[in-house]
């Protein structure tokens, strides 16, 4: 029988279910793709059809809660009308409240994935991807009201941001402050000072001073390069 994507999409949902409460249990190593399927309620053979190891199934964690962030983010009204600071943190604040009832699950994600980084940097391309995306359409919006300056150099922004985003994520997942307060006030501190480079356009001039630097550097070799060779000629 032909299974719809309605179908389709409630079983994916109920196996990553499954998968985090399994792993978030006995840790990534020690469970199966059999536990996984069963505690979903679904043939073993089935589980295979949407995720073809457990590590993939890590990553379309992580990738759907990009996708939940998007809708979240949507349903706050007005959004279009905040500021690149408030739609920085409402974002962040909102992906780190949908992480909250796994936050046991994500750090033990994230520590994996960090011990394997090689491995895992690749596939966890489409999970950056989706982020970087809509942080960089935050950024384009205010470069369009005038409330930064035009930058060159946006992917390296978008790239920057979410290594920051990052960091921020592994500081609140060992957090142990009361409500993550200490979380909030340093996203809150840092957001201030990011959006205050972006206007300033310091970003501008350490890329021109950097491409200064590379040119005069190549052309010096050259010329270096150029005169061994005129002596060795002589």
């Amino acid at each position: 029988m032909k299974v719809s994507k309605e179908q389709q999409d409630e079983i994916r949902k109920k196996l990553l279910e499954a998968a985090v409460d399994i792993m978030t249990d006995k840790g990534f190593h020690a469970a199966t793709m059999k536990e996984i399927s069963n505690k979903a309620e679904v043939g073993t053979a089935t589980i295979y059809n949407y995720f073809a190891t457990k590590e993939k199934i890590l990553f379309a964690y992580f990738l759907e809660k990009q996708r939940e962030l998007a809708r979240e983010i949507a349903d706050i009204p007005d959004f279009n009308a905040f500021t690149l600071k408030e739609k920085l943190q409402s974002h962040l604040e909102s992906l780190l409240g949908i992480y909250l009832k796994d936050r046991e699950f994500v750090l033990m994600a994230y520590k994996m994935m960090f011990d394997s980084p090689l491995r895992t940097f690749a596939e966890f391309a489409p999970v950056k991807d989706t982020f970087t995306e809509t942080v960089g359409g935050f950024i384009g919006s205010a470069i369009e009201n005038k409330e930064i300056i035009e930058h060159p150099f946006k992917g390296f922004i978008n790239n920057l941001y979410w290594d920051y985003s990052s960091l921020m994520i592994l500081y609140w997942l060992n957090d142990e402050s009361e409500g993550f307060s200490n979380t909030s006030q340093l996203i809150d501190m840092t957001l201030d000072i990011i959006v205050e480079i972006l206007k300033s356009g310091i970003i501008i001039k350490v890329t021109d001073i950097l491409s200064f630097l590379f040119r005069s550097h190549i052309y010096g070799n050259v010329r270096s390069i150029t005169r061994l060779f005129s002596a060795g000629n002589d």
